[in-house]
């Protein structure tokens, strides 16, 4: 006797089939490098972090390879252009972070001398963002300048020898302006000078207390960096339910999706939803 199927029978045979092959996400496992990123992210002193920060617990695969954070000690780390910062603060929603150069954080006269530069492919200063220059082994102060300068002025022994050294702002208002070619002249016969980025409040700091010990202060309080990781993308990825990552195999930017990874977002749930409200009709 051969068997008769009803059309709605056949109907609905279809569209389970086609639930179970096309809405995976539903019935399978979360894919492992979605549930390893969607783990909260602990560094040190900083919770909550996000793409596109990795290190520690967190792969690689979750941030991008040039946002690493050293997690070792009581305070995280990043390295940019082999030199070392103070990660202070992380603000995920403005996409910037809060850091200060490490070698100066304990003292204003390390052993190794560096500068606050960033890689511009990577980060960008914020616009409040301005520069404190400090300038070690300088000469005798001559008399016409003597009275400008020493208030700057900051006690620091190099190779057993004491020096002088200053810190200066460019374009500080409290210096006179008919004397700056003479500081100017003054400065180049120095040994050695560095420029490290500070916030635009330490300079306003730093014109009404000019002594040489908070210009340490100033230091610590650091300066914010704007960070650069194919942040359209990576807000793109989030908004389609999607969590940013980095594909180091192909170099490129990774959109994990509970299923699996995609290029740019996670696939829209619009068709699955018309079967599934079919079924439930």
């Amino acid at each position: 006797m051969a068997l008769h199927l009803s059309p709605s029978f056949c109907l609905f045979s279809i569209t389970i089939t086609f639930i179970l092959v096309h809405v995976p996400t539903s019935v399978s496992a979360i894919h492992a490098k979605y549930e390893n990123c969607i783990a909260p992210f602990r560094c040190a002193n900083l919770e909550n972090i996000e793409y596109p920060f990795w290190g520690a617990s967190r792969p690689e695969y979750c941030g991008h390879p040039s946002y690493h954070l050293d997690c070792e000690g009581e305070v995280a780390e990043i390295s940019i252009m082999e030199t070392s910062y103070r990660v202070i603060h992380i603000n995920n929603s403005s996409g910037t972070l809060t850091v200060a150069v490490e070698d100066y954080w304990n003292d204003i006269c390390p052993s190794n001398l560096v500068s606050g530069t960033i890689n511009s492919s990577f980060f960008n200063y914020t616009s409040d963002t301005g520069n404190i220059t400090l300038y070690y082994d300088c000469p005798p102060l001559v008399k016409d300048i003597s009275a400008a300068l020493l208030p700057f002025k900051f006690n620091c022994i190099l190779e057993e020898t004491d020096t002088n050294n200053y810190y200066f702002i460019w374009g500080n208002n409290s210096v006179n302006r008919n004397i700056l070619s003479s500081i100017t002249n003054y400065f180049e016969s120095c040994g050695t000078n560095v420029t490290i980025p500070v916030r635009q409040s330490a300079f306003l700091f730093l014109e009404t207390n000019p002594a040489s010990a908070k210009v340490s202060t100033a230091l610590k309080g650091g300066f914010d960096l704007q960070w650069y990781a194919n942040n359209t993308l990576c807000d793109q990825c989030k908004d389609s339910g999607g969590l940013c990552g980095f594909d180091t195999d192909t170099d490129k930017f990774t959109c994990y999706c509970p299923d699996k990874p995609y290029s740019w977002t996670c696939p829209s749930k619009s068709t699955s939803h018309v079967f599934i409200h079919y079924l439930s009709s």
